[in-house]
């Protein structure tokens, strides 16, 4: 059986089985409603989000060791600051990474829960 879309519900720990592809908040986090307790809640992030937003940040990270070997710390700094909007995405990246991890882990900690008290 395809356990793709099946997915459980953190409050009343039914599983949810959709058979159409949930919608995503503007993080990508796939936001899902239990039709039983109807709690809207929201799970990871999907692979090709993730890949996404660690190639960013690695292509990010890159740069700035790039230029900071090159001595050009000044040039760096200036850049950040000429360039706000990419130092708050980036930011903003890792949080949802962050958040990913977290909402990992609480789902594996429900699953291991859940299946000691079977």
């Amino acid at each position: 059986m395809k356990t793709k879309n099946r997915y459980s519900c953190p409050e009343c720990k039914t599983v949810v089985v959709l058979s159409y592809k949930p919608e995503k908040n503007f993080m990508g986090f796939q936001k899902i409603s239990c039709p039983i307790c109807e709690n809207l809640f929201l799970y990871p992030l999907t692979l090709g989000y993730v890949i996404f937003y660690w190639m960013l940040v690695s292509i990010n990270i890159i740069s700035i060791i790039y230029t900071l070997f090159k001595g050009r710390t000044y040039d760096l700094i200036k850049s950040l600051a000429n360039h706000p909007l990419g130092v708050v995405i980036i930011i903003y990246i890792v949080i949802s990474l962050y958040r990913n991890q977290k909402l990992k882990r609480k789902i594996i900690e429900d699953m291991n829960i859940n299946s000691t008290h079977i």
